[in-house]
C-alpha cells in the first residue's frame, strides 16, 4: 500500500507540473513533496570536527542523503534515518544508492550535472532504468513506474519542450559547484570510492517520524552521533510561541535517552552564522537566543565555503550537544 501511495502521489506531482507548466519551489517537508537532492549544508565541515574512532552507530535525517553517505564515509555501518517527507527515501535509497554502487567518482558527477543542467527526457529515463536494476525490489518498482509515466506524459506533448523530471521532484538550493566541498563522499576520487566499497554492507534503514517521536521510535537505541540538521528551526510549527529554552530542554532531554555516553548531538545547523550575534535566535521562530545556551550546547564556526559563480563565502555554524552520562 505504502508502494502504490507514493507511486501515486509523485504522478499527481508531475503530473500537475506538467499539465501548469509551472514547477513548484515551495518545500512543506511532509507527504511527498520536493526533496533536497543535494545538500545546502557544510556537512563535511562539521563531520571533520568529530572524533569517530571507536564509533559505529548514527540516526540522522535522510533528506537527500547526504549526512548518511558521508557518514559512511567516516567508517559508520550502521545508520538509521528519518524524515517527514516520504519521498526522501525513494530519491536518496533508491535512485542515490544505487548512483553511487553504478558510477565511478567522475561518471556520478557527470550524471549528477545531467541531471540538473538538463538531460534530455531520453537520455534521462533510459538511466533511471539503468540505475532501477540496482535498486532494492520496492524501489526498483518506484523508479521504473516513474519514469515511464513521465516519458509516456510528457513526450506526446507537441507544443512545449518536457520538463526536467529532476526539478520537479527535488530542489538544489546553492551553487552546484561547491557540492564536492559539502560532502565528505563526494571531496574526492578515494573518498567516493571508499564509500563504493562499503555501502553494499552498511546498514541504512528508513522510518517516518517527525522530530517531535524521534526518542519514541528510536527508543530502543544507543547512538553515538544524533544529527538533526535545522529542523528545529521549524518547531514553531508545532509549538507556536512556546518553542522556548524549556522546550529545548525537554526534547535535549529525549534525544539523550537514545545517545550513547560521549555520543554527539548536532542540534542544529545556523546558515549565514557570520550574520549572527549574542541576541539572534538559536532557532528560528523560537524564542532561543544565542546568549540563552549553556556551556554545553556548543555553537562552532564552520570553514567557509567559496561559491565559485558569485565569488562569495558562506559562512555557517552548528549548535552541537556533547553527552556525558
Amino acid at each position: 500500500m505504502a508502494l502504490e501511495d507514493a507511486i501515486s502521489q509523485t504522478k499527481n506531482m508531475i503530473n500537475t507540473a506538467v499539465l501548469e507548466r509551472k514547477i513548484d519551489s515551495n518545500l512543506k517537508f511532509n507527504g511527498y513533496q520536493k526533496v533536497y537532492f543535494y545538500t545546502n549544508e557544510n556537512i563535511k565541515g562539521y563531520l571533520d570536527l568529530l572524533n569517530f574512532q571507536a564509533k559505529s552507530k548514527a540516526l540522522t535525517v535522510l533528506s537527500g542523503g547526504d549526512q548518511a553517505f558521508s557518514l559512511i564515509s567516516k567508517g559508520i555501518r550502521d545508520i538509521h534515518t528519518f524524515d517527514i517527507n516520504l519521498l526522501t527515501e525513494y530519491l536518496a535509497l533508491g535512485l542515490k544508492r544505487a548512483m553511487i554502487l553504478k558510477y565511478d567518482y567522475a561518471k556520478y558527477l557527470e550524471v549528477l550535472n545531467c541531471f540538473y543542467d538538463g538531460c534530455s527526457i531520453d537520455d534521462l529515463t533510459s538511466i533511471i532504468m539503468d540505475l532501477s536494476l540496482l535498486m532494492d525490489f520496492r524501489y526498483r518498482q518506484f523508479w521504473q513506474e516513474i519514469a515511464n509515466y513521465n516519458y509516456q506524459l510528457q513526450n506526446n506533448i507537441k507544443y512545449y519542450s518536457p520538463l526536467n523530471l529532476m526539478d520537479i521532484l527535488s530542489c538544489g538550493a546553492f551553487d552546484y559547484s561547491t557540492i564536492t566541498k559539502r560532502v565528505n563522499y563526494l571531496e574526492s576520487y578515494d573518498a567516493y570510492e571508499l564509500v563504493r566499497e562499503r555501502i553494499a554492507n552498511v546498514n541504512i534503514t528508513f522510518q517516518v517520524s517527525n522530530i517531535l517521536d524521534v526518542a519514541t521510535n528510536f527508543d530502543n537505541n544507543q547512538y553515538d552521533f544524533i544529527l538533526m540538521s535545522n529542523i528545529l528551526d521549524y518547531l514553531d510549527t508545532y509549538y507556536g510561541s512556546g518553542w522556548d529554552k524549556a522546550k529545548l530542554l525537554e526534547l535535549e532531554e529525549e534525544l539523550m535517552s537514545i545517545a550513547s555516553n560521549e555520543a554527539v548531538i548536532l542540534l542544529n545547523y545556523l546558515f549565514a552564522f557570520k550574520k549572527i550575534n549574542g541576541k539572534t535566535r538559536a532557532f528560528r521562530g523560537s524564542g532561543i537566543t544565542i546568549k540563552d545556551l549553556t556551556d554545553e550546547e556548543v555553537k562552532i564556526y564552520l570553514d567557509p565555503i567559496s561559491l565559485e559563480k558569485s565569488f562569495t563565502k558562506v559562512y555557517d555554524g552548528i549548535i552541537l550537544k556533547r553527552v556525558k552520562k
